[in-house]
C-alpha cells in the first residue's frame, strides 16, 4: 500500500521564485532544507511517493536534485497554461525531467479554482487541452493527472478518463485506490510549509494519524457543503483573524 505525499513549491528564502503567488499558494511552499530532512528521513521507504502540483521552477531547481540524491523520484503535475511564463517550467525544463526519471502528469490546463463547478464540456477541455501539450512536449500520450485545488466530483472523474487518464490523483487524504472503468483514484497526503520531518514521517507511517487526517478532512467536506460558495469567503475571514 503506498502513502502519496502532495507537494508544491520547494522554495529557498525567496518565496516569489517559483509558481503561483497568494496566500493559498504561500501555505504550501516548503522550504528547501525542510524538503531535504523530510526526503531523507523517508527515503528508506519504497511505499512512498513524492508528488508535485502547479508546474512551479522549482521542480526542476530544488526538488528534483533533493530527490535524487537519495535515490528517488518525483511525480510533477503541470498546469499547462502556465508553461514558458515568469516562475513556472519551460516545455524543455518539464522535458529534461522526465529524462531524468521523474513522472509527468497533468494538473489541468488553467488550473480552476473550483473544477467541479465546470461543465461537462468545459471539464474536457481543460483535460484534453493539458494532455495535448505534454503529449507534444513528451512525445508520448500522458496517463496520470491531479486535480487542483481539491475539488473533485464523478464528472471530473469521467472527464479525466475520456481524456486517457488512467491514474487521477486527488486531495483526499487516504491509502486507499479506488477503481472505476479503468480509472486509478488515488488519496494523497497534503504538506504544508510549517510541518516539521516529525510531521511528514507521522503521515507517511503512522496509520492512527493517517486516520485522523481522513476525518478533519471528512468534517470539512461536508462543511463545504453547506456553505457552498460562501466557504472560500468564510475560510479568508478566518485566516485574516487569526
Amino acid at each position: 500500500m503506498k502513502v502519496v505525499l502532495m507537494y508544491h513549491d520547494i522554495v529557498t528564502h525567496d518565496d516569489t521564485s517559483s509558481g503561483f503567488q497568494n496566500h493559498s499558494a504561500f501555505q504550501y511552499k516548503v522550504e528547501a532544507g525542510k524538503f531535504e530532512n523530510q526526503v531523507k528521513a523517508l527515503a528508506s521507504r519504497d511505499d512512498v511517493v513524492f508528488t508535485f502540483d502547479d508546474g512551479g521552477v522549482s521542480f526542476l531547481a530544488i526538488a528534483a536534485p533533493i530527490l535524487e540524491k537519495y535515490g528517488k523520484r518525483g511525480v510533477f503535475f503541470i498546469s499547462t497554461q502556465y508553461l514558458n511564463t515568469a516562475g513556472f517550467l519551460t516545455n524543455r525544463q518539464v522535458k529534461e525531467l522526465e529524462e531524468r526519471g521523474h513522472t509527468i502528469g497533468s494538473h489541468s490546463h488553467s488550473h480552476p479554482k473550483n473544477f467541479a463547478a465546470l461543465s461537462s464540456a468545459e471539464m474536457d477541455i481543460e483535460w484534453c487541452n493539458s494532455c495535448s501539450i505534454l503529449c507534444d512536449i513528451l512525445g508520448h500520450d500522458v496517463k496520470s493527472a491531479s486535480i487542483p485545488n481539491g475539488y473533485g466530483s464523478k464528472e471530473l472523474n469521467a472527464s479525466a478518463l475520456r481524456s486517457g487518464i488512467l491514474d487521477l490523483y486527488t486531495s483526499v487524504p487516504t491509502t486507499k485506490v479506488r477503481q472505476k472503468d479503468g480509472q486509478n483514484v488515488v488519496g494523497r497526503y497534503v504538506v504544508h510549509r510549517d510541518m516539521t520531518v516529525e510531521d511528514v514521517v507521522r503521515l507517511a507511517t503512522d496509520p492512527r494519524h493517517q486516520r485522523a487526517m481522513y476525518l478533519r478532512w471528512y468534517v470539512l467536506e461536508q462543511v463545504k457543503k453547506v456553505l457552498g460558495n460562501r466557504y472560500e469567503s468564510v475560510k479568508a475571514m478566518f485566516v485574516r483573524n487569526k
